[in-house]
């Protein structure tokens, strides 16, 4: 509790925003009890003088000392750092004010002390527009000092006015050197802020225009960005093609985005100061008092601007023009975080490519990706279409409209028709089991390449149960099944064209021993009766052109071992 109450008296406890105005604060905070405890002491050892008593002057004084310190104490500890210093100046002045019209025996050596007071504490705590307002107002107290002096007989005239210009040289040059040294300070001080603002503003670019998501977007967030929160007047953005050449000027207009055509931005010359900075791909500054066409780029009220390439891992991705109605040129630092701000752009324009190009990439893989799907999806379909149709023509060609057998008592028999449970099995597609008395029938799909060709069923006693794992080599067996009938299949269907292929070379050979047309026809219609077992052969010669002969050969026998033939 003590402790916290110690702080609060003693320390500074409000947090001020830049380092200049800690150290600003610290420094009024100790001055003002520091010109507390200087008064307390004086007061002290004044009252215990024999014979001394205060007036009303030591009582106005101690007064305005309190009331001042509550004053700049309040007004340090809330944030009032500007409103403290001049409270602090004020006092200064007063404190000089009473002593110079309250000691009764003019001393010129403690005058003199005395002004170096207000203007140093002035030369610390304010700008220079207060330095030389305190400056003013120590010439004016002085001036009255000296007045007052004469008027009460406490000095000759010619000893005060030299005493007067002699005090007054020292005010002003005092003043003077205070100002030109605090403005140097100030502007130095008010950069590095500016500057370490800027830095904080571009470290935190990649966390405002990183989620974006499009070119367009990040552009629009980056002139923004140089205009308000940088506080230039002007900027835009000038983008190059794969081939490095400026192709695009993007600007914010009064409510949305523009983008300029190729022809305008070609009108550039090469000495302007963005192609400057594109083909040197290093800071170009450029002002007012430069050729036209060197500045061709700049608005109407403009007085200077710089052109900053945007540089990713050495690759020139555009060029940022940042334009200002301000005369004075741009500071080495002040364009060190412009660049980096630009190679930042830069960068998450990179980004932004990169992932367009990538998407454009990735829509085209899935529209190749879709594409094949669809063949595959049709090449599956037909190659289910042809094993159905090949399986069907084959039974059709063995003329049955099913295959089947039934294995039971160690005799196998055939079977033309399929029971409910194996058929409800080819509907689901998958096994299915049915109890049906004292037996569990389990029937498993035949399949070949996802195709159905049948089903297989067996029966078991109801108490006893299978395993996954012999429900499983059930499922294998089934697949080993369907795979081994389509070889089986084939196998037959190759020996069958072979028999053809056989039976077609006997035929020609025959055929081509012929020696006359009569005799070849006939041994035509014998070999035909033969191989395709015809009861009947017919055979006719009759050109187009000429309807005056026709050859006929007959063979009506079954054996078609012997043939008739007729000539018409």
């Amino acid at each position: 509790m003590i402790s916290r109450a110690l702080s609060a008296v003693f320390r500074l406890n409000y947090v001020y925003d830049t380092p200049l105005q800690r150290q600003r604060a610290r420094g009024v905070f100790i001055i003002n009890w520091a010109s507390l405890v200087v008064f307390c002491i004086f007061i002290l050892f004044a009252g215990l003088l024999p014979g001394q008593v205060f007036g009303p002057e030591e009582t106005a004084a101690f007064s305005t000392q309190l009331v001042a310190f509550l004053a700049i104490f309040l007004a340090l500890q809330n944030g009032r750092l500007q409103l403290a210093s001049l409270t602090l100046v004020a006092f200064s002045l007063v404190v000089i004010g009473i002593i110079l019209f309250g000691s009764k025996i003019p001393n010129d050596q403690f005058f003199f002390s005395a002004l170096l007071i207000p203007l140093v504490i002035s030369g610390i705590v304010l700008r220079r527009v207060g330095i030389i307002s305190v400056g003013g107002v120590m010439f004016a107290l002085i001036l009255v000092e000296t007045l007052y002096r004469v008027q009460r007989a406490d000095i000759a005239l010619q000893d005060a006015f030299t005493r007067l210009i002699l005090m007054l040289v020292v005010t002003l040059l005092i003043t003077a050197i205070q100002a030109v040294f605090r403005q140097g300070e100030q502007a130095l001080s008010e950069l590095a802020q500016t500057n370490m603002n800027r830095m904080r503003r571009v470290i935190s670019v990649n966390t405002r225009v990183g989620n974006l998501q499009t070119e367009l977007a990040v552009l629009n967030e980056a002139i923004n960005l140089v205009r308000s929160d940088f506080g230039y007047d002007f900027a835009q953005i000038y983008l190059v093609d794969e081939a490095g050449r400026l192709t695009r000027r993007v600007r914010t207009g009064e409510r949305r985005l523009e983008s300029v055509s190729l022809q305008e931005i070609l009108t550039l010359g090469d000495t302007n100061a963005i192609s400057e900075a594109a083909r040197m791909k290093a800071p170009v500054q450029v002002s007012i008092n430069d050729p036209q066409n060197r500045r061709e780029h700049f608005l109407p009220t403009i007085q200077r601007g710089i052109a900053l390439p945007m540089l990713f891992n050495g690759q020139l991705i555009g060029v940022l023009d940042i334009q200002n109605t301000r005369i004075t040129s741009f500071e080495p630092t002040e364009i060190e975080v412009l660049q980096l701000l630009s190679e930042q752009i830069a960068g998450v324009l990179n980004r932004i490519q990169g992932l367009e190009a990538l998407q454009g990439q990735l829509q085209a893989a899935e529209a190749l990706a879709n594409q094949l799907q669809i063949q595959v999806s049709t090449l599956q379909a037909q190659r289910q279409q042809l094993l159905t149709g090949a399986w069907s023509e084959y039974i059709e060609q063995a003329g049955q409209s099913a295959i089947g057998f039934n294995w039971q008592g160690g005799t196998l028999t055939p079977a033309s028709e399929m029971p409910p449970a194996m058929r409800r099995s080819l509907l689901n597609e998958d096994m299915y089991t049915q109890v049906d008395g004292e037996f569990k029938l389990i029937s498993v799909p035949i399949k070949l390449r996802n195709e159905i060709l049948g089903a297989m069923s067996f029966w078991l006693p109801v108490k006893q149960s299978l395993t996954e794992r012999q429900l499983e080599l059930a499922r294998t067996i089934a697949l080993r099944l369907g795979n081994a009938l389509e070889n089986a299949r084939l196998l037959e269907q190759t020996q069958a064209q072979a028999t053809r292929e056989r039976k077609a070379g006997q035929a020609a050979g025959l055929l081509i021993g012929a020696t006359d047309v009569n005799s070849l026809l006939e041994l035509a219609a014998n070999t035909f009766n033969e191989a395709l077992g015809a009861i009947q052969t017919q055979v006719y010669i009759e050109p187009l052109r000429s309807d005056a002969g026709r050859t006929s050969i007959l063979n009506p026998k079954p054996n078609g071992k012997k043939g008739h033939s007729d000539n018409a």
